[in-house]
């Protein structure tokens, strides 16, 4: 199985960049805001000011989440072993690789597909307390937990 540090690592870097790249979106459309002239054409420059503002805020929100996250995942040991599944584990089923960490989504990690996921997700639940050759239902189906760490 792959190294849980470096499923963390990743997903750490992948969170921030992410998070550049909004922070630096929503600099481009203040600035192209900004930069918007005001001409006789008065209702077109408030139109374009309010689709900017309104762009900012979309952007604002989502930034917001992947902090959120980020600030998740920082809080996971990722030195830890599991036994368990709980906050922090990396598991392997008969057919995902997940990490209970943070809601990030699917990643791919020196090509290993790993689900890192929040620990309030439905997935996380049913592993929850689990250990090594415990069943799980996901999707109406019975899936083995073939490794935790």
């Amino acid at each position: 199985m792959i190294d849980k540090n470096e499923i963390w690592h990743f997903a750490k870097s992948f969170q921030e960049q992410k998070m550049k790249e909004l922070t630096d979106a929503i600099k481009k459309v203040q600035e192209s805001g900004n930069s918007e002239q005001k001409s006789s054409m008065g209702d077109k420059y408030e139109t374009a000011r309010a689709m900017s503002q309104n762009e900012i805020y979309m952007l604002s929100k989502q930034l917001e989440v992947l902090k959120t996250e980020y600030h998740k995942l920082i809080k996971v040991n990722p030195g830890k072993t599991s036994n368990i599944g709980e906050l922090g584990a990396l598991v392997q089923t008969e057919t995902t690789l997940c990490y209970i960490a943070a809601a990030i989504g699917n990643l791919s990690v020196n090509n290993h597909k790993v689900a890192i996921i929040s620990d309030v997700s439905p997935l996380a639940k049913a592993i929850f307390g689990k250990s090594k050759g415990d069943y799980i239902a996901i999707a109406n189906k019975q899936v083995k937990i073939c490794e935790l760490n």
